[in-house]
């Protein structure tokens, strides 16, 4: 009887491992990808900051009826940001911190970029938009000179918040950005590992249309490289040390405001340049993307990528293609 009992005990301890391991397990990114395509599609999530302004004031754009979507979308910026991750220890005032390092954020930046490059132009030619690299619109010396030393303005708050977010110590500072969705403060601060593939600057997307001067100030760099509207892409990640998961992908689009001044009106909060879209697509749980061995990567798989950019591509490219027109 006893050794049955203790049989009994041994062998619900090992379910209960086995349960939690299963439990634990994150899933790869094929996994969430090979869902049914309706299912991929409600997991992104369209922000608009509200609705136009009659006079086609603030923030929200009103386009007029009978227009287009926008011919040529240059790729403003594309790059990762990866959060790392901090332990602390019980019963001590140490805490241990992971992040990736340099050449690893570059790695897979390169990597994302290249999975997502073809599908990105091929969903938005589908709705009569024509996607621009850097390496494509940036076909002048002026045009590249206009683009790797522009200098973002923004406006008095948003600048009082940049500056009191940077006076913190880098993991308060990060814990802080984090729960307060403006994390892309952190990368000009450090406490954010990002990175472009080649040809690109990170801009902070996220920021761009919390104020109006952000978005007049993008709007001056739109007109200087010519191109119709901005896209951004920003894909987050988490490194622990062991291995490195995808959090979430956001893409936004910026443009020139659509609806003309009119002479003789009073307008109080006039945007040359508005935020047209936002997407956001949060991976719960978050599929991993690579593993590592004492720092070194042992694996990393992309497969099914392609149709979670996709998936954001056509809901920000309809979106774009509905409300172009007026409706």
């Amino acid at each position: 009887m006893k050794n049955t009992k203790v049989m009994s005990i041994v062998g619900g301890a090992m379910l209960l491992f086995l349960a939690n391991f299963v439990m634990a397990a994150k899933p790869s990114i094929s996994e969430v990808a090979n869902q049914p395509e309706k299912k991929l599609m409600k997991m992104v999530k369209i922000h608009v900051n509200g609705k136009p302004n009659k006079k086609g004031e603030g923030p929200v754009p009103k386009f007029p009826a009978g227009g287009s979507p926008p011919k040529r979308v240059g790729i403003l910026t594309f790059f990762i940001q990866d959060t790392g991750k901090q332990q602390a220890k019980i019963y001590s005032n140490f805490a241990s911190s992971s992040e990736l390092t340099g050449a690893g954020v570059n790695h897979f930046a390169a990597k994302f970029y290249d999975a997502s490059l073809g599908v990105i132009k091929k969903v938005f030619s589908e709705q009569g938009m024509t996607v621009l690299t850097t390496g494509e619109y940036l076909d002048t010396p002026e045009k590249e000179a206009a683009y790797f030393t522009f200098e973002m303005n923004h406006g008095f708050m948003m600048r009082g918040l940049i500056k009191y977010v940077k006076s913190l110590d880098g993991w308060n500072q990060r814990a802080w950005a984090m729960r307060h969705g403006v994390t892309h403060l952190m990368q000009d601060a450090g406490t954010m590992k990002s990175a472009t593939p080649d040809g690109y600057r990170i801009f902070p997307i996220e920021m761009i249309g919390q104020d109006g001067k952000s978005t007049d100030s993008i709007n001056d760099l739109r007109e200087a490289v010519g191109v119709d509207a901005f896209l951004g892409v920003l894909i987050q990640t988490q490194y622990n040390g062991k291995e490195l998961v995808l959090r979430d992908l956001w893409m936004y689009v910026y443009g020139p405001n659509p609806t003309k001044k009119v002479a003789g009106k009073r307008y109080i909060q006039w945007r040359t340049g508005q935020r047209w879209a936002e997407t956001e697509m949060r991976m719960k749980p978050p599929p991993t993307v690579a593993k590592f061995k004492k720092g070194q990567i042992i694996f990393e798989d992309y497969s099914g990528f392609d149709k979670l950019i996709s998936a954001n591509s056509k809901t920000i490219a309809a979106y774009l293609a509905e409300v172009s027109m007026g409706n």
